[in-house]
């Protein structure tokens, strides 16, 4: 090998055995600090038809696990119902519900869960939003409708 080559090689290795890129964190790219998802507060929204009083209870669960990280909890629904039972308010008749005394009786087992979790929000400090505006209407149902059985 000629002594020119010679050199071009040595130029080159010594472009690989050199750090590369220099220290990145001092130049050109500032480097975010990263966050978890779970060090910000959110809200969450809970409700919807359950269709027994086992979903209910799932997702009072749910909302109980949720108080460590959350800022404030809607309850809505036949779940936000089923709380403003638990706080003593009157409410209707769920329509899907057979009765209104098998409906009391349902969330009258229930109470006692929504109660502390209510207790759980206020020493967390998360706010529990309830319906404040519950209005059932009898199901509706079309001129000659017929249902099927």
């Amino acid at each position: 090998m000629g002594a020119k080559m010679t050199e071009d090689v040595r130029g080159i290795s010594q472009f690989f055995t050199k750090e590369f890129p220099p220290d990145i964190n001092r130049r050109h790219i500032k480097r975010v600090k990263p966050q978890m998802y779970y060090t910000h507060r959110f809200s969450a929204i809970l409700g919807g038809v359950c269709k027994n009083t086992q979903e209910i209870l799932d997702k009072i669960l749910l909302a109980n696990s949720l108080l460590d990280n959350a800022k404030q909890i809607f309850l809505c629904g036949e779940v936000g119902i089923a709380g403003l039972y638990a706080l003593g308010i009157k409410i209707g008749r769920v329509e899907r519900r057979r009765s209104a005394d098998l409906q009391h009786k349902d969330y009258a087992k229930l109470s006692p869960f929504f109660k502390r979790l209510y207790e759980k929000a206020v020493i967390k400090g998360v706010n529990l939003v309830l319906p404040l505006d519950v209005m059932t209407a009898p199901k509706y149902v079309p001129k000659g409708y017929v249902e099927k059985t």
